[in-house]
């Protein structure tokens, strides 16, 4: 019976929100990281935020290829608006969030929704690598490994 369950939630939309200003030098790699995953019930949504480069003529190009991707234009505001904006756009009964310079392993989501589904958390969240150069260094997000109450963590997250 859990097996069903697992199946039903690895079904379900995932709206993935990645705001977008000036970055053109690391976008396609973030893009191809996203359109790649395993888990492929995904609503993308790239968020323009009044970019002046190459960005949203990148993010067409996908669109045009992709019919899970979702183009938001909007006036330059910051990170936090233009997330706010893909969150109105969003569909999926679950949020993901990429920045636009980074990259995702191909079963980055696959491994958040099985952890979603076995603990029926109401956020998950991982560390990251910053990769410069020939140097990775691991960085975490101020929240130990576990399960813990929404309550007791939700400032650290928003504010870390």
């Amino acid at each position: 019976m859990e097996s069903h369950k697992v199946k039903a939630v690895m079904k379900q939309l995932l709206s993935i929100i990645v705001p977008i200003y000036n970055a053109e030098q690391y976008l396609i790699q973030c893009i191809e990281s996203i359109i790649n995953q395993t888990y492929d019930n995904l609503q993308i949504i790239f968020v323009d935020d009044g970019s002046t480069d190459s960005s949203l003529e990148i993010c067409n190009f996908y669109a045009q290829k992709d019919k899970r991707i979702v183009i938001v234009q909007k006036e330059n505001g910051g990170v936090v608006s233009a997330r706010k904006a893909g969150v109105k756009a969003a569909n999926g009964k679950m949020i993901g969030f990429v920045d636009a310079d980074d990259w995702i392993e191909p079963d980055y989501f696959e491994n958040m929704m099985a952890i979603f589904m076995e603990t029926n958390a109401d956020i998950v969240a991982g560390g990251h690598f910053h990769d410069i150069g020939e140097s990775s260094v691991k960085v975490l997000n101020h929240v130990s490994v576990g399960l813990h109450e929404t309550r007791a963590i939700l400032d650290q997250l928003i504010y870390s």
